[in-house]
């Protein structure tokens, strides 16, 4: 076999297999009837945002995907899915158009097929694209498309038919003949009308499934059966199941870093007995906002437990792209990227290759091959010829002598000290193939506001050291540079060397030396990016405990980490500042411990300074608390000064829209709005001196008119015609909404690009119809006092409590983050009269039980002192309602373990103060509870608890389906 794998690593075989449905449902491969197991990721450089940004930076789209498609095989992953954004590539009539998104689309396909990785086309995506949309989809509703028998329908047919004929130059097959491509799935999550029965839905798939067919095609398909359509699949002709897995729900915001093994134990979408003869696949997953190395394994081995033979990520980031994580920013998955996260995706391929299907194998720490740590961070793939890992590990394999495949991480076999992806592979005995990548390194929260001008990860091709302990090539050993271009050619000294990006044969003197395939790519080093500082704040910290700090500190582009320079952190010490050095810890990393006699029950006040060749960099301001005052507020816009002339919102026939300047404000109201109307008006600005920072935030004071106004959009615009916004959410009553310059994202097809307060002219108010969804047409209005930029505050300010106090579980700056909840609802943070902060959750209103919405977040009770924790013995919520319908909300918080403590907090118009003893807090049987808890005597574990949920829906007040739901959080904590 080793003979062979020169030859293979050269020249991928095709993916040429073709798949059959057997009778008792299993997809089985037709050359040697083995099952089916394929594993991989979504991917969209021919659509949506990923097409229209790839043009923005000037990548040729066909060759960024030969590039991507490199590092899947790197990956193991062997099948691609893409849901096909049809209104991109169809006309009115559903006619398939011959443009540059199938040209592309039609390369991604040949290339994945000539690397051996097989697909699965969804030819309905629906959604809606920033590119040009002359298809069908622009026209109708979804519930339109999945329940018109007219003239949507008859599209749908009529695009299925000509999709499945398309003949792929690249190739010479048409879709429907490629065994590469081994499915359809019909169309993307479809959505139907309210009441639409199963039988109805079962129509409708037979009718996509009889357009396919009467084309010629006989490729298996598949329907999405999730929102508990299975019955309706099983009555249909359709050939199998797909459904989907966001075990993190979706968007948090910002970084999940708490426990979340416990979310992936089991898999249970493909319960219903209806579907168990049919083929099941995975159209979606992701642990979304979760950076941490080890969901993915986990995830792999529920769906084999579940009978799943095909799962594919969303989504894999086109690598130029990538450094900013800009589309879909709730998911990230790159190989130079995120390698860590990358290599924990290899894996989980392996994993889902190995298992079996239909049998829970092992438990979600350790299954197979395979182990994985939360608390370590950690992955690992263990076999007598593999050997995976995505961190520091201890653990030797059981047959050193006969590895072939490493990858990842620092083990006593491999000591690397970069922070990039490694793969080690054996081409014959003594011969070996080193693939090294270039170091990554954070930026910021890579799962914020982003776009293209925000760098989230660095990739810095530094020199690092590598160490080999593999008895198949002992100490002595030449390396010599394969990939082109690449000139460094370093002596290993006692298995040490010192490596550099690219790829490498290792021959160990006196072996035979074999052809080493060269093909490799790693994106560039950006030009032209500074030092930067990535620190991300505690939420709280507890007085008399020492607090450490850590700091990634990212050197120039062009440079390393050695460069000399130091990092100072600034700490508020009562009237005074202490300036503390911070030493080294790891590639890019550095340290200080605050000493417990500096963390005092209040706030503790930080900064952090690096010094070095290329200058000062401060965070969060420019400059050091200790050095120069915050910035003075300037106001854009105060309307308690006259206007020379009121602006026009314009839409008064259609809108009855009114602004008048009145009582220090301005007033501005419309009627209701039909379709997708939206008015808006722009007023001159005062221009900002050029001493206000890019990193300021835009202050906005305003107001909610109208029940049904939940936002308008605010604009700035530039000098040059560009215009940066966001959504101002709003109460009924006046409050400051924050919005940081850095989150606001590009307006009215702007072209993203950096840009100064200083430019800023003009503010724009935008409402309309796409901001209040089914109480658009109710009437709207809202007032606005003043709009102003603040400078940033150049300190981490971090509340101190005392163990003497109560432990908070809810940060409201924390929650607002997240802007949206799930399912449609919103999330903010107030201010309150007496210098607090509440939670203000609402949702324009749910359907049937069990519709709902809500918010997870992260716990930061772990680790506390045990003294601590155990003098609390009560649950402290203090709450208002601000609509009728919100009458309650449901509470659980969650240890690591998964284990739900649960209860329903009742809401009145009047802050009230709710109490509920520990002892009483009962396991919530509406979630999963693992196996031995929740009997008798069993209470929460406080050391433990990982998550807090806050979820309301229609189910705590049926009688207010379809109305409004508003209610504030003021504090959720445990007491003593």
């Amino acid at each position: 076999m080793l003979a062979l794998l020169p030859l293979m690593l050269a020249l991928a075989a095709p993916a040429d297999r073709a798949v059959v449905l057997d009778p008792q449902g299993v997809l089985r491969w037709t050359d040697d009837q083995s099952e089916v197991a394929l594993f991989g990721v979504n991917y969209y450089a021919a659509h949506w945002h990923d097409y229209l940004n790839l043009g923005v930076v000037g990548a040729d789209r066909k060759a960024v995907t030969n590039q991507d498609v490199l590092h899947f095989k790197r990956l193991g992953i062997d099948l691609l899915r893409v849901h096909v954004f049809d209104r991109e590539l169809s006309d009115h009539q559903g006619n398939l158009l011959a443009n540059d998104h199938l040209a592309v689309l039609d390369h991604l396909l040949a290339e994945c097929r000539r690397q051996g990785i097989h697909a699965v086309l969804t030819p309905i995506a629906w959604w809606g694209t920033p590119n040009d949309s002359p298809g069908f989809s622009t026209l109708y509703t979804m519930p339109q498309m999945t329940g018109d028998p007219g003239a949507p329908r008859a599209a749908q047919r009529r695009y299925l038919a000509q999709f499945a004929q398309h003949r792929n130059p690249e190739t010479g097959l048409t879709y429907g003949e490629d065994p590469a491509i081994i499915a359809f799935e019909l169309i993307n999550e479809p959505i139907y009308a309210d009441g639409t029965t199963d039988a109805q839905v079962t129509e409708y798939i037979n009718a996509l499934v009889d357009a396919v067919r009467g084309a010629g095609c006989r490729k298996l398909l598949f329907y999405n059966a999730w929102g508990g359509r299975d019955k309706a699949c099983a009555a249909s002709r359709i050939d199998g199941v797909t459904n989907n897995w966001y075990p993190t729900g979706l968007a948090s915001g910002a970084e999940i870093t708490g426990p979340t093994l416990h979310l992936v134990r089991t898999y249970n979408a493909f319960a219903d007995p209806a579907v168990q003869n049919k083929p099941k696949g995975i159209y979606e997953f992701d642990c979304a906002d979760v950076n941490r190395p080890v969901m993915y394994p986990a995830m792999a081995r529920s769906f084999r437990a579940a009978g799943v033979q095909f799962a594919t990520q969303f989504q894999y980031d086109a690598w130029p792209l990538a450094d900013s994580n800009v589309n879909w920013q709730t998911h990230y998955l790159s190989l130079p990227f995120t390698p860590a996260k990358a290599l924990s995706f290899r894996i989980a391929a392996a994993a889902f290759h190995a298992l079996p299907r239909g049998q829970a194998t092992g438990d979600a720490d350790h299954f197979g091959a395979t182990t994985v740590s939360h608390a370590q961070a950690r992955s690992e793939f263990v076999t007598d010829t593999e050997f995976y890992t995505t961190g520091l590990t201890a653990t030797t394999p059981p047959a050193p002598a006969r590895l072939e495949h490493l990858a990842g991480g620092a083990s006593p076999l491999v000591r690397y000290d970069g922070t990039g992806a490694w793969f080690l592979d054996r081409l014959a005995p003594g011969c070996w193939r080193l693939e090294v990548f270039p170091d990554a390194v954070p930026v910021r929260d890579p799962y914020g506001a982003n776009r293209l001008s925000r760098e989230v990860t660095r990739l810095l091709w530094a020199e690092r050291r590598m160490a080999l302990t593999l008895p198949d090539l002992g100490d002595g050993f030449a390396v010599e540079p394969v990939d082109v271009g690449n000139q460094h050619r370093p002596t290993a000294k006692q298995g040490a060397f010192a490596v550099r990006p690219g790829v490498y044969r290792l021959l160990r003197a006196g072996a035979k030396a074999v052809p080493v395939d060269p093909a490799y790519f790693a994106p560039p080093e950006a030009k032209g990016r500074p030092w930067s500082l990535d620190h991300r704040p505690p939420a709280e910290l507890l007085a008399g405990q020492p607090f450490t700090v850590n700091c990634s500190v990212v050197p120039p582009t062009g440079a390393d980490d050695r460069a000399p320079g130091s990092l100072t952190l600034v700490w508020a010490d009562g009237g005074t500042w202490r300036r503390l050095p911070m030493t080294a810890d790891g590639p890019y990393n550095r340290r200080a411990t605050v000493p417990a006699d500096l963390l005092r029950e209040g706030h503790a006040r930080y900064a952090l300074v690096w010094q070095g060749a290329g200058g000062t960099v401060t965070v969060p301001g420019v400059k050091a608390p200790d050095e120069v005052a915050k910035v003075a507020p300037e106001r854009l816009l105060d309307l308690g000064q006259p206007l020379a002339e009121v602006p026009n919102f314009g839409g008064t026939t259609e809108n009855g829209t009114t602004c008048v300047q009145r009582d220090g404000a301005l007033v501005c109201g419309a009627k209701g709005f039909a379709g997708n109307q939206a008015v808006g008006a722009r007023l001159p600005a005062r221009a900002p001196s050029a001493a206000m920072p890019a990193d300021a935030v835009l202050v906005v004071r305003a107001r909610a008119s109208q029940p049904a106004t939940e936002a308008f959009e605010i604009g700035l615009v530039l000098d040059d015609g560009r215009a940066y916004g966001a959504e101002v959410a709003l109460s009924q009553a006046w409050r400051e909404v924050k919005l940081p310059l850095a989150t606001l994202r590009p307006l009215w097809g702007t072209k993203d690009a950096p840009w100064k307060p200083e430019q800023i002219r003009q503010v724009s108010l935008v409402y309309g119809a796409w901001l209040y969804g089914d109480r658009a047409n109710q009437p709207h209005g809202f007032d606005l006092a003043w709009a102003e930029l603040r400078g940033p505050t150049n300190v981490f300010d971090v509340p101190v409590w005392s163990p003497r106090s109560a432990i908070p579980l809810l940060r409201p700056v924390e929650a607002a983050r997240r802007n949206d909840l799930s399912r449609g609802g919103r999330v903010f943070a107030v201010d309150l009269e007496d210098g607090g902060q509440s939670v203000e959750m609402a949702h324009r209103g749910f359907g049937p039980p069990p519709d709902s919405s809500g918010i997870s977040l992260d716990l930061q009770v772990a680790g506390l002192p045990a003294d601590v924790l155990t003098r609390c013995t009560r649950l402290r919520v203090r709450a208002r309602s601000l609509t009728p319908a919100a009458t309650a909300f449901e509470l659980v918080i969650g240890e690591a373990d998964g284990t739900p403590w649960g209860a329903n907090i009742p809401l009145g118009p009047d802050w009230t103060t709710t109490e509920l003893p520990l002892s009483g807090v009962r396991v919530w049987r509406g979630w999963p509870v693992p196996a031995g808890r929740g009997g008798t005597g069993d209470r929460p574990a406080l050391d433990q608890l990982a998550r807090l949920f806050v979820t309301f829906g229609s189910w705590l007040n049926p009688t207010a389906q379809g109305q409004p739901w508003r209610f504030e959080i003021a504090e959720i904590s445990l007491v003593p």
